[in-house]
């Protein structure tokens, strides 16, 4: 009988790199530091930045809020090496906060999951931005 295959051996290989990589942050992680609403990537409603530690590596976690919807984006690394980026947007729904009068703030969220290429000129390029916005003594935490 032959075997059926869902998956290519790479892919599978992929998903189960993601799913580890994953799960290192899903468990309690510390700040080491945070940052609001920076300057420099200004949104109608705010963004935060988190510098977080794990047991394998580090994490920093951006958050661009807007009236109708936000971007988080993740970058986790080890010794500055990215070795993982997602990047998830939330939508609302009913007109999220432009229209909070009429839905009362009952709006769902709908959300996207989207990976990043951690070797992709674009994402190194904005995780070494971010990177530089965090102070040197808390980056050095996450050897």
């Amino acid at each position: 009988m032959p075997q059926l295959r869902y998956f290519s051996s790479r892919n599978l290989r992929l998903s189960l790199l993601s799913l580890s990589l994953c799960s290192l942050f899903t468990h309690a992680d510390t700040t080491l530091q945070s940052i609001e609403n920076v300057e420099q990537y200004e949104t109608t409603e705010g963004n935060t930045f988190r510098l977080a530690k794990g047991k394998q590596g580090c994490k920093i976690e951006a958050i661009f809020f807007g009236e109708l919807g936000r971007v988080k984006e993740n970058y986790i690394f080890k010794q500055q090496s990215l070795l993982y980026a997602a990047r998830y947007e939330y939508h609302y729904s009913d007109g999220g906060l432009t229209n909070l009068s009429e839905n009362q703030g009952k709006f769902s969220t709908q959300q996207e999951r989207i990976e990043l290429n951690p070797k992709a000129a674009a994402t190194l390029s904005d995780f070494r931005e971010y990177l530089s916005l965090f102070s040197r003594t808390e980056l050095k935490k996450c050897v």
